[in-house]
């Protein structure tokens, strides 16, 4: 896709003129986390996430650039020219819109599934999105990444079971 293209169709979901399919727009007061757990910490490999949540682990695979990428913006690095998640966090800020937060919320096909909660002036918009595209986005803006309890009770691992934390 043209880069300029891609510019415009953000713009026009962040400005409400376009909204991202199957997911409506929410106003800000139905924005909630019920169901949701915080993920506590983001353990990138190779080509793996490891999402911690309380008492579970949920890894997806991932590419090795979407890895490097995530892990760029934790370590907050700046190259010479900015990459596509830098773009996209420099277009919300451009735009006066957050990222307020990330949600994972299933799983469909062997795909985790996504999206981000943005506000701009006062409404909340939820854009669909791959789980790594997200979670990079979220380590350059600082933004909290939740996961689903259901999701992560049958996709995860509970590491308190098998004694690696205690409740």
């Amino acid at each position: 896709m043209d880069i300029e293209l891609y510019i415009a169709l953000i713009s026009l979901i962040l400005l409400g003129i376009l909204t991202a399919p199957f997911l409506p727009s929410l106003s800000s007061s139905q924005v909630d986390l019920n169901g949701y757990s915080p993920v506590e910490d983001i353990q990138t490999e190779e080509n793996l996430l490891v999402f911690e949540s309380g008492c579970y682990q949920l890894s997806m695979v991932v590419s090795r650039d979407q890895t490097e990428s995530i892990q760029k913006g934790i370590l907050n690095f700046t190259g010479s020219r900015p990459l596509t998640h830098d773009l996209f966090a420099s277009t919300l800020s451009e735009l006066d819109a957050e990222l307020e937060a990330v949600k994972i919320y299933g799983l469909m096909e062997g795909s985790y599934l996504a999206y981000l909660v943005i506000e701009e002036n006062g409404e909340i918009q939820r854009i669909d999105s791959r789980p790594s595209d997200a979670v990079a986005l979220a380590s350059r803006t600082r933004s909290p990444v939740y996961v689903n309890e259901e999701l992560l009770r049958e996709a995860g691992e509970d590491t308190c079971e098998r004694g690696g934390k205690t409740l």
